[in-house]
Order: C-alpha cells, then structure tokens, then sequence
C-alpha cells in the first residue's frame, strides 16, 4: 500500500498581488484547472484530514489546506476560491493562497500514486484494474462468514503443516531438476495469489481493485505488486483487513499445495507450500515496507512510521502530541536498526559457509550437500538485499548532508 504524502500549512507568501493576477502565468494555469474533480477529503487523527483524489492519490494534510482544497473544489476560479475560502475562516492573504492552491493543484493532478514499490526494475502492469475486478469479487466471499472461517482455518493450518508435519522431511529433500523448477513456478503463483488477497479485501470493504503488477526487486528477485492506494479511505480496521489480505489467501494457497503433496507424493507440491508459507511468515516483519509495517503503521495511526529525517531528534525533546509521535517513530527506527543487524550477522555466517562451499567444490570438483541447502542460498540473498538497503540509507544521509551544507 502506498505511504500517503505529507503536506504542512507553513508555506512563505508569494510576491505577487491582486493586480498582477491577469499577467501571472502560475495563475491562468490555476484558474484552467479549477474547480477540482473527484476529491474527497476525511478526517484524520491528530486534526489532520486525509485527502485523495479520483485516481487514488493521497495526501495528509493540516486544517488550512484543507480549506484550500474544498474552495479550489467549490470555485471556477482562483479569484472566486480564495473568496469562499476567506468566508470559511482561512488565515493567509491572497497571494500566500493562491501560492499554496498551485501547490496542491499541482499534487492532486490526476495521476496514480506509484503502486509498485520503489526499486523495482522492469516493472510492468499485468493485470488492469478491469481484468482485476472480476478475480477480486470472486474473492471478496473469502472475507464474509462462513468462508472466512474456513479460510482463517486453512491459513493457521499452514505453518503447522510447514513446521511440525513436513518440516524433517522436506529439510531431508532434494528436489529434481524438474520437480525445482515446478516448485518455483508455484512458488511465483503463490506470489501472485497473494495479491489477489489484498485486492479481494479491498472490495470487500466497497472500494474498486487496482492494478496488479509484476517487475524485478533489486534487479534480480521477481515479485508481484497490487495497487491498494484507495484503502487509504477506508476506516483502520478495514485497512489492516486489506493489509492482512494477501498473507491470508497466500497461507490458504500453501495448506492447499502441502496437502495436495501428501496425497499425490508430489515432493514439489510439498516444498512449494512450505517455502510459500515462509514467505507468507516474513510478511509480518514490520521493519521493512512488507505488509506487517502497514498494519502497524495503521494500528499506530502513524502513517509516516518509517520516515527518518534531520529533525526527528530535536522533535523527541517536544511534549506536545508531535513528541509523542516523534518519540514513536525514533523507538520503530531503534527496533528496526537492532533487527536489521541480528538478520545480518546470522545471514552473513550462512552465506559465508555457503561461499566457502562454492570455493571447495570449484577446486575439488565434487559437489558439496552445503550447496544443496535452500536456507544457504536464502541467507546469501537476504544478505545481499541487507547490504543494498544500508548502500541506500548511507547514500540518502550523505546527500542530505551535502544539501544541509550547500548555501543558499
């Protein structure tokens, strides 16, 4: 689900004035694209109110834009929305209006958030929101008694199929060169299952499906995207239904699969439901932008959980309610840091007895069973996509650092 943007009232005034309003090129473009189509707007926690408009974009924003907003929406021009807005009580001169109205005609355009998430390479549309609808109504039952009963009882039977059932025997497996290849074909399909889950709770809850993406996360690891940006207008509790969505049919899929396996003697059925249920698991580590951090970031009412920022630290010394907030968001980044480096350390010392094996095997010619271990080559992953992200974190704190130095 996409991060809704962050808009605050403190904006500088502009220079201009009533009387250059004919000659101002910002202004006629305002003026052609009033009255705003589409928008809604609700309330929000902490005073705020969340406002969207018709292509699903977001934006979370102070009382004043607020009132911007529902005059730009009410006016046919920038004179006669700055006129409606005075009468509602808004606070800032003409120009210093008209400044932020350019602004946030500007940030409502028509055009959908970004529903894939970032770094993603190659990434393509695959199902449009019309071919999605039909799967996602189909779905949608999933989430209504009595199916959904059922349905949570498929998906709490995967782990322990995964684990007490399967776990010895499938860690004792080795898969044929065909039987691996089908085992990740489902793998894939489990994947994109799981995005049918988010899009069938979000209908569910009486908002249209989106897309439904696929591309290549860092480059090499292919994942399927769902756009779920309209459940921003959906209450908490629906939005952490449509979080948990894709992890419920996903684990649904897997007990099928496990299942299945047993009775056909299928080896690739069986490892293809177990690893779908790790990756079903991981969904709920909250400390990166999986599923779990959008179900604590909406129980936690902090749709900016994850942000870190100069200011973070000087904000924790607050006591207002922004303190408070700050204080949640550094005590999320702690976690998350300590988290992220126990991953590393235990990945690392996978993959190294990995690579060591690698080496032995070259020399000796003779195929080492440490290469034979999913879990090695899973870490080595892990820990290459661990490594990028810090390259990330340590390149954005550079580039902040270098743009807080640069004058002007």
């Amino acid at each position: 689900m996409d991060k809704a943007s962050t808009v605050t009232d403190n904006a500088p005034a502009a220079p201009a004035s009533c009387a250059d309003r004919s000659d101002n090129p910002a202004i006629a473009v305002l003026d052609s694209r009033l009255p705003l189509q589409g928008i809604q707007i609700q309330a929000w926690p902490d005073g705020e109110f969340l406002i969207g408009n018709a292509a699903g974009k977001h934006l979370v924003a102070g009382k004043e834009i607020a009132l911007i907003i529902r005059a730009l929406c009410a006016a046919p021009d920038g004179a006669q929305a700055y006129a409606r807005y005075a009468a509602q009580g808004g606070r800032l001169a003409e120009a210093a209006f008209l400044t932020q109205a350019s602004r946030c005609t500007a940030a409502l355009a028509l055009t959908p958030s970004p529903a894939a998430p970032p770094r993603l390479f190659f990434r393509r549309t695959v199902l449009s929101p019309d071919r999605v609808a039909p799967f996602a109504n189909i779905a949608r039952h999933a989430f209504v008694l009595p199916w959904a009963a059922l349905g949570v009882l498929a998906a709490l039977a995967a782990p322990v199929l995964a684990i007490a059932v399967f776990g010895e025997r499938l860690a004792a497996t080795w898969l044929s060169l065909d039987q691996s290849i089908a085992a990740f074909v489902l793998i894939l399909l489990g994947a994109a299952i799981h995005e049918f889950g988010h899009a069938g709770a979000l209908v569910r809850h009486g908002q249209p499906a989106g897309a439904i993406g696929a591309g290549l996360y860092l480059g090499a690891i292919p994942v399927f995207y769902a756009d779920v940006s309209r459940a921003w207008r959906l209450s908490v509790r629906a939005r952490v239904v449509v979080n948990l969505g894709g992890v419920y049919f996903q684990a649904i899929y897997a007990t099928a699969l496990m299942l299945l396996g047993a009775v056909a003697g299928y080896p690739a059925l069986q490892m293809a439901g177990a690893l779908s249920v790790i990756l079903a698991l991981t969904q709920f580590m909250p400390f990166a932008s999986t599923d779990g951090y959008w179900v604590l970031s909406d129980l936690l009412r902090e749709p900016r959980l994850g942000k870190f920022d100069a200011k973070l630290l000087r904000e924790c010394r607050q006591g207002d309610a922004a303190g408070r907030e700050a204080r949640l968001r550094l005590a999320y980044q702690l976690c998350n840091a300590a988290v992220v480096v126990a991953i590393l350390i235990v990945s690392f010392r996978h993959a190294s007895g990995l690579l060591r094996a690698i080496a032995d095997s070259y020399s000796t010619g003779i195929v080492s069973d440490t290469l034979r271990q999913p879990s090695r080559w899973l870490s080595l992953v892990l820990l290459c996509f661990l490594v990028y992200q810090l390259l990330a974190v340590a390149r954005r704190l550079a580039n902040n650092a270098r743009s807080r130095r640069r004058p002007g």
